[in-house]
């Protein structure tokens, strides 16, 4: 069962480009910055 569930968790980060990730985690920090920014 162990090694099933980190070989789907592997496919999955593996399947996704690293290009995409990096910009999907820029679109989350930006999006957070822009929320600090209007709440102040």
């Amino acid at each position: 069962m162990g090694d099933l569930e980190i070989g789907y968790k592997g496919d999955i980060f593996f399947t996704i480009p690293y290009i995409d990730a990096f910009i999907w985690f820029a679109v989350i920090v930006y999006l957070f910055f822009l929320l600090d920014v209007l709440h102040q």
